[in-house]
């Protein structure tokens, strides 16, 4: 089975642990359902005794009938457990909730693509993005062209320049520096 996530596109093997198919009803609500993230790493629990143990920051569906609970699925079906633990995913975006975000993944392992359960640059830019509601690509090349505009600095050849123009673009919203195969977020000189 082919399989597409906001992290990855690739194959899974037949004998893969999938849950039973979920009911019509039951899919448009775990697409549909607000997201919750999970402030640190911590099993969910279902009234009936399913456990799942979340990475910081996983994204679960709420449960549309009831707004106190999430929605998760494991080899024995879907399951419906306490939000306890977990907030909102999608919240205003200001300097201080963005900053509180993306420190909040400090001491988080490192790995290229994912590696072993890693982070690597664009899905931590990509993950802190996505609790305010916005959406990146993927990898860092394309993240790079996903903002309102962008500030070449090809022909600037002074760093005080460069400085320059950087924090004049950090004074409007959040930049985000590219080089190739490599996204970062600037955080100012302070």
């Amino acid at each position: 089975a082919l399989a597409r996530t906001r992290y990855a596109l690739g194959w899974l093997p037949a004998d893969a642990p999938l849950s039973p198919p979920i009911a019509p009803e039951a899919q448009r609500s775990v697409l549909r359902g607000a997201p919750m993230q999970l402030a640190a790493g911590a099993p969910l629990t279902s009234g009936d005794g399913a456990q799942l143990q979340l990475e910081h920051a996983t994204l679960v569906p709420q449960d549309p009938e009831d707004p106190a609970r999430v929605l998760f699925a494991d080899a024995a079906g879907l399951h419906r457990a306490p939000s306890a633990g977990l907030r909102p995913a999608t919240r205003p975006l200001t300097r201080r909730a963005f900053l509180e975000e993306a420190f909040s993944h400090l001491d988080r392992p490192y790995g290229w693509g994912g590696h072993a359960g890693g982070l690597d640059c664009s899905r931590f830019v990509m993950d802190v993005l996505a609790t305010f509601g916005l959406e990146l690509p993927r990898h860092s090349g394309r993240q790079a062209h996903s903002g309102t505009f962008t500030l070449p600095l090809e022909g600037v050849t002074e760093d005080e320049e460069r400085l320059r123009l950087i924090d004049a673009a950090a004074r409007r919203g959040i930049v985000l520096l590219h080089f190739p195969g490599h996204i970062m977020v600037y955080l100012g000189r302070d």
